[in-house]
């Protein structure tokens, strides 16, 4: 047995020091069962928690801990371990459910109904109260039909009673959680399948769009919106599909819950970036947009975290949209929306390109070359912007020695992917060419001639920019 690899290790180790207090206090309840020696293991555990590695205990050593004086059997540690990953699994289900307490209302429902408790079944709320939802609830429709079914099966039925109403109701929830659901996984599969290639079969797929082409469950949030996601993703270059799709959103944002909104935007925002891939440039200004529609409504970030990289995409996009003074006071204000530790990072890199984007390229070159970035795409894209600034400098010396040291880090460099090593070769090579034919008119569009033929070059519009200035006026 490695005990530093067994399952019950790997779990705990993505427990925070505050669940595994509570994890201790669950199982001295007994509601995840007998305890057994769990408690015992835990305590011999916690003081090498979260990592269990650094001058980790032996397994003759916890053992010790469990039961001493006892001579060292393995299967018995063995159980044990079990012991506690079956708390452990039992205390997450607990906690889950805890955290989402309209989970247990079906439960709740059936309990008190096959009890025949009609009096405090009867003081839950109305299962079939069509009033307003005003908190978003993931599956909704599901948790709904859930609620009726119980009433309707174990409630009405042991009262004799039948309610066509409420059948019909309840068959209605069903079928909005059906449909959105299947609309959502067939968008899923066919955002996958541009990608990565290959038919699928999706069952009933041609029934459902008839169905909601025809107007059916043409006013529910989640079924209007997947099916917007739908027609931008099957009919790109209808654009009306995208301003549709917008327009639901708009009215329906507040009807999702907060990872689901994020997960929407995401179509939205990949559908603007095709475009601007195929020269549309005003979709960068409803791209930039977007981003401040999810920064305000707050769907973008993860927990309270703003993850390093959307934040990133959003200075990059505001700079490319003109808007460098909203980049500014953006930076500055939701720098400490991210983690501690990336926000030293992100500041460096995204105020040295805003200072590149703004002509101050001594301003970006003085805070990139005092940092030492250890991300391998942090440093990709500093090394990036300093080539770029040596080249708008017209540093020729200073941009071939860095061209130089640039090839050599991309070749030594184990992380850095085949297509990443690729674009950042081509965009090294070509910016070389740039500055050599710099002057002559005609070498220059030979260079960029080749740049339409290679294309995977990194930072391929500021490589044609550069291109284009340099040829000058036809």
């Amino acid at each position: 047995m490695n005990f530093e690899d067994s399952k019950t290790i790997t779990l705990l180790r993505h427990f925070t020091k505050s669940e595994l207090k509570r994890l201790k206090g669950f199982v001295e309840s007994g509601l995840g069962g007998p305890p057994g020696r769990s408690l015992d293991l835990l305590e011999a555990l916690a003081p090498f928690h979260p990592q269990f590695s650094e001058k980790q205990p032996s397994k003759s050593e916890v053992f010790e801990k469990i039961f001493p004086g006892q001579p060292y059997k393995e299967q018995q540690l063995r159980y044990v371990l079990s012991d506690l990953y079956r708390q452990a699994i039992r205390f997450l289900a607990h906690s889950t459910l805890a955290e989402n307490e309209s989970e247990l209302n079906p439960f709740i429902r059936q309990g008190l109904a096959s009890r025949g408790a009609d009096k405090p079944y009867l003081s839950l709320p109305d299962p079939f109260d069509q009033s307003e939802i005003h908190e978003p609830k993931p599956d909704h429709h599901l948790l709904l039909f859930r609620e009726q079914y119980n009433h309707l099966n174990h409630f009405l039925s042991r009262k004799n009673r039948t309610d066509p109403e409420a059948l019909t109701i309840t068959a209605k929830n069903l079928d909005i959680f059906y449909l959105s659901t299947k609309l959502k996984m067939l968008c899923e599969l066919i955002n996958s399948q541009n990608v990565k290639s290959g038919a699928f079969d999706f069952f009933l797929r041609e029934e459902i769009e008839d169905k909601i082409q025809q107007g059916e469950f043409s006013e529910t949030p989640s079924i209007a919106v997947y099916f917007g996601i739908l027609k931008t993703l099957t009919e790109p270059e209808v654009e009306s599909h995208f301003e549709f799709l917008q327009q639901k959103l708009a009215h329906y944002d507040q009807r999702f819950v907060r990872d689901e909104l994020r997960d929407i935007y995401k179509y939205l925002m990949n559908y603007c970036i095709k475009k601007i891939n195929l020269g549309d440039q005003q979709y960068l200004h409803k791209l930039f947009s977007i981003y401040q529609t999810v920064l305000k409504n707050r769907s973008i970030y993860n927990g309270r975290f703003l993850s390093q990289w959307d934040f990133k995409n959003i200075v990059v996009v505001g700079i490319r949209a003109g808007q460098n003074k909203w980049v500014d006071s953006f930076i500055n204000g939701h720098i400490h929306d991210l983690p501690t530790a990336e926000q030293e990072n992100a500041r460096t890199y995204n105020l040295a390109y805003l200072n590149f984007s703004n002509g101050d390229y001594h301003a970006a070159l003085r805070m990139l070359q005092n940092v030492e970035f250890t991300d391998i795409y942090y440093q990709l894209d500093m090394r990036s912007v300093i080539l770029k600034c040596y080249y708008e400098m017209d540093d020729y010396e200073a941009l071939n020695y860095h061209l130089a040291a640039f090839r050599l880090f991309l070749s030594r460099n184990k992380v850095v992917s085949d297509y990443q090593r690729t674009i950042y070769r081509n965009l090294i090579r070509f910016s070389g060419k740039l500055m050599q034919a710099k002057g002559d008119k005609s070498r220059v569009t030979t260079v960029a001639n080749e740049i339409e033929q290679v294309k995977q070059i990194a930072d391929i519009s500021w490589i044609r920019k550069k291109a284009e200035q340099a040829i000058g006026p036809r």
